[in-house]
This record gives structure tokens, sequence and C-alpha cells, in this order.
């Protein structure tokens, strides 16, 4: 599945040529680790638009305005002017001058000269303007530019979310495995809790063994040897970043700092607890047809002394203790004892195993 064509990267581009139709000048901050493919998505989406593209280029000189002047093609005489008010004159058809690799120490002097090129460039016609469009890569979201006339600054955050990842699991997983649907749905969504906006990382979880997804401890070997650990939780650096509103640490930088607050295992629950939960009550629905279809359970039964109005609305502990009572035929009274397991797990905010998942999504009989 292509990526670029998920709702929020969909998005994103969609933004950017409109802010390109506008007229603007833009900074695209991303972080060290989806640089390069947000920038073939750019140049793919600028050059579809059929937009006439300058680069993209990698700052050489040490003077922005020399760098883009020689992009240009401009000769000796503009360019010995130095001035932007030159640039601006000296360019007579619209087109794009596209920016990558801007080093981290010249970024100020970039960030100076692109607020001073957009005021400036104002001045020109739309149809006689150069727009420049910077790819940044690495560097703080603070010391990125605010959006002013004429420049917009477009951050790689927030960008993907849980309804992007999890289409893309699922299509993956659908598409490569034969896993029963049940067994496909939990998957796909904890390799979501876990991949959040990271779909390196979501390739690399359906490839390994189902099974070592839930488990912390497999997931920190198998992470650490497949993957280069980011090792720093800046979100420049890919460490953390927004998540359907949420600012949250990348899985493989908690594993490699060890995780001591457990935030990789509550990942891993709730991942299970919104598929199974509602799994639980149907399964609990189903039980409660099977004991009153024994001919066994009294008309009204009662438990620790009180009676029970409507079997439907207990829960799975007073069924089990219900069936054990009065005798129900063992199968019931096992398939009992196993709800109450996985379900008092899941309250106590902790993960199934690979196992007891396999058991009771796959093989679940009464």
């Amino acid at each position: 599945m292509d990526v670029w064509g998920l709702p929020g990267p969909a998005a994103f581009l969609h933004s950017l040529k409109g802010a390109v139709r506008d007229g603007e000048n833009i900074v695209v901050g991303v972080p060290e680790t989806v640089a390069d493919d947000v920038l073939r998505a750019v140049e793919n989406c600028l050059q579809a638009a059929q937009w006439s593209i300058i680069g993209p280029f990698k700052p050489e000189a040490r003077n922005p305005l020399e760098d883009v002047c020689v992009e240009l093609g401009l000769g000796a005489h503009e360019r010995a002017s130095r001035s932007i008010a030159a640039l601006i004159e000296a360019v007579t058809d619209r087109c794009l001058v596209l920016v990558y690799g801007v080093p981290g120490d010249q970024w100020a002097v970039w960030h100076r000269f692109l607020e001073e090129y957009a005021s400036a460039c104002r001045s020109r016609e739309l149809a006689d303007r150069a727009q420049i469009v910077v790819i940044v890569r690495g560097i703080p979201i603070k010391q990125l530019p605010r959006s002013a006339p004429a420049l917009t600054c477009m951050v790689w955050d927030g960008v993907v979310g849980e309804a992007d990842v999890l289409g893309y699991a699922m299509n993956a997983l659908k598409s490569g495995t034969r896993h029963p649907p049940c067994l496909t749905k939990v998957i796909s969504r904890t390799v979501t809790a876990l991949a959040l906006w990271d779909f390196d990382l979501a390739d690399r979880l359906i490839a390994i063994d189902w099974r070592s997804i839930f488990s912390v401890s497999d997931l920190r070997a198998v992470l650490t040897a497949q993957t280069s650990a980011v090792h720093s939780f800046t979100w420049e650096a890919g460490g953390s970043g927004t998540f359907d509103g949420t600012f949250l640490r990348h899985t493989a930088s908690l594993l490699a700092e060890g995780d001591p607050e457990g935030q990789v295992a509550m990942r891993l629950w709730a991942a299970q607890a919104s598929e199974l939960f509602p799994s639980l009550e149907l399964c609990r629905r189903d039980l409660v047809k099977h004991m009153r279809g024994t001919n066994r359970m009294p008309a009204s039964p009662h438990i620790n002394g009180e009676p029970v109005g409507d079997l439907a609305e207990v829960e799975i502990g007073g069924l089990l203790y219900l069936a054990q009572m009065y005798t129900l035929p063992p199968d019931i009274v096992r398939t009992a004892a196993k709800y109450r397991r996985l379900r008092n797990k899941l309250a106590h905010l902790e993960p199934l195993s690979a196992d007891e998942l396999y058991e009771f999504l796959v093989n679940r009989s009464h």
C-alpha cells in the first residue's frame, strides 16, 4: 500500500500543493528518520502538478543567496549584486526552487534569508516569481520559522494517525498472511499501537513472528537486532512525536532505554483491550445462553445470598460461581473460568500472551 495515499500523508501533500498554488514559500520541518521519504514525496507531488522545479539541491556555499542564484543559473552580474531585491528582479518566470539538507550550522542564516525573501518577493507578480521550498531535516520545531505572509511553515508532526497505520497494517497482513480475521484485527491494532507514526517499524513488526509482537522481551530483542534504535527522545531525531493528538515516545527509544515505566506493555494492553473487551462481552452473552439451555439453572438463582434478577446481567465471575454451584456441564465451567481469567488480566492492565490470544480467538468453543 502506498503510504502517501493514506489520509494523513495525502492531506499533508494536498496542503503543500495548496500553499504553492497560493504563491507561498514553504519550509517543511521533518525529523531525520523520515526526511528522505518526505523529500521524494514532495518532489513527486510538485512534479505531478507540472510546476517548473529547480533542484532539489543541497546548499554548497555558506550564503543562501549565492546558492539560490547559482541554481537559478543567474549570471555573474546578478550574483555579484548579492541582494534579495536583485534576485527577485532577475527572475522572469515562475519556478519552484527545492532545497534539501541545509546543514544545522547554516540553518540560522537560511532562516533569516527565507523570512527576508518572503517579505520582499510580495512586490513581484506570482507569474514572475521564484518560490522557495525548503525541506529542513533534524532541526527542532522551536527553531523553525513562524508562518507569515508569503511564508508557510509545515511540520511533519501529527500527520500520521491511527487510521493510517491501522489500515496500512490490515492491508499488509491480509495480503501477506493467512491469519484468521479475528487474530488479524488484534495483530493490526497491536502493530499500530507499537509503530505509531513509523511505517518502517510497522513493516518490521509485520515481518516478524506474530507471537513476538505480544512479548516485551521478544520485542526488545527483535528491535535491537533489526533496527537502529533511536536513542534520543527528541522529535527532530525521530524519538517522539504527536499521534492522534497525544505526544508519545517512539517504541524503539523506550525499549532502548529499558522502558522503566512499562509504557510498551501498556501499549500492548491498550491494543488488546480495544478488541478483546467487546469480544469477551459477546462471549459472556453466549455463555448465558448455554447455561440457560442446560435446564439446571433455577428460575431464581442466588449469588452470595443475593437473588439474581436476570442472568444476562451477571458478570463473568458471577457466571462461573453459578456454573460451579449448580454443577453445570464441565465444558461450561471451563469456559467460564477461562473467560474470567482473561478478563481479570485485562481488567488489571495486563496484556495477554500470544498463546492466550490464540486459544481465545481461534480455538474458541463452549
